[in-house]
């Protein structure tokens, strides 16, 4: 986006596909978090460029240092607020139950068995929210025995609604608002399950606190430093894993960082057989026919 940018250009992640407060329209990106942003960076001297991503990679994103900032209505909770800043709000976040409007009638055509007009009534059905929303939360406290499915957006979860995969959407207020306007066919039920505010996100930092590193190389990350070759993220020093088991060392080191899902189960070729390396009950199962571990 082209904006004079005195001070330097501010990344923002959002989701493009979160109508109204993000999405795609003739070509640009638009929305109420796209002119908030544009309003910011006019008034402060910098420039901005959005970077679109799905909705729940947006606080990853910024906790990484990938992105300046997030906007996308997120709304302010305690888990999310261990993990992130939030700026002061900038609106509300409500969450909704939108479903078939053939489903809320006396005698609905297409579930005869089904009459919605209030949240308890989906008690036992098929929900769907977006990944990475409080959609969920909402849901499984308003609706008993409730089965949720997750969709990486908005339209898809309507789609699947449409289409009789689910019963109901849970949606933020404003975009289940937004989307009704081209789908007559649904409708909003009842009022909203909860209210929040919301806000843009940034990185949390240490303020006041310093930290020397000495490395003798000329780069930061020891044996687990990689490099962009032709597109690829490769071992300089060969693989390398981070293993934690404590949710506030993961947390804080994608602050700096992305990281990619792995799981390390290497194998070893011998005399033709494939052995389970490091060693464990599957590899003396094979060698020696054992199955428990007081005969190994």
């Amino acid at each position: 986006m082209s904006l004079p940018a005195p001070n330097g250009i501010l990344k923002m992640a959002t989701d493009t596909a979160a109508a109204p407060f993000a999405y795609i329209k003739n070509d640009k990106i638009v929305g109420y978090e796209v002119d908030f942003a544009v309003k910011f960076c006019e008034a402060y001297g910098y420039g901005l460029e959005i970077v679109p991503m799905s909705f729940g990679a947006i606080i990853p994103a910024v906790m990484s240092g990938k992105c300046d900032f997030g906007a996308c209505t997120l709304s302010i909770t305690p888990e999310r607020t261990e993990s992130v800043l939030f700026s002061a709000p900038n609106g509300i976040s409500g969450e909704v139950m939108v479903v078939r409007k053939a489903d809320t009638e006396s005698e609905p055509a297409s579930q005869p068995s089904a009459r919605f007009t209030k949240p308890a009534d989906l008690a036992g059905k098929r929900v769907g929210v977006q990944t990475g929303t409080t959609n969920d939360k909402a849901a499984s406290k308003a609706i008993p025995d409730v089965t949720i499915d997750y969709f990486d957006s908005f339209a898809d979860i309507l789609v699947a609604l449409r289409l009789g995969k689910i019963e109901a959407a849970c949606l933020a207020l404003n975009a289940a608002r937004f989307a009704l306007m081209s789908n007559e066919d649904l409708v909003i039920l009842d009022k909203p399950l909860l209210e929040l505010d919301a806000a843009p996100i940034f990185a949390k930092t240490d303020a006041g606190k310093k930290c020397l590193v000495i490395d003798r190389r000329d780069h930061i990350a020891g044996n687990i430093y990689s490099e962009k070759i032709e597109g690829i993220d490769v071992h300089i020093y060969g693989p390398h894993i981070f293993h934690t088991d404590k949710e506030k060392v993961w947390k804080y080191v994608n602050r700096f960082a992305s990281f990619n899902h792995f799981i390390y189960s290497p194998v070893a070729n011998y005399k033709g057989e494939l052995y389970n390396l490091p060693f464990n009950m599957n590899t003396f199962a094979k060698m020696w026919g054992i199955v428990t571990p007081d005969e190994a």
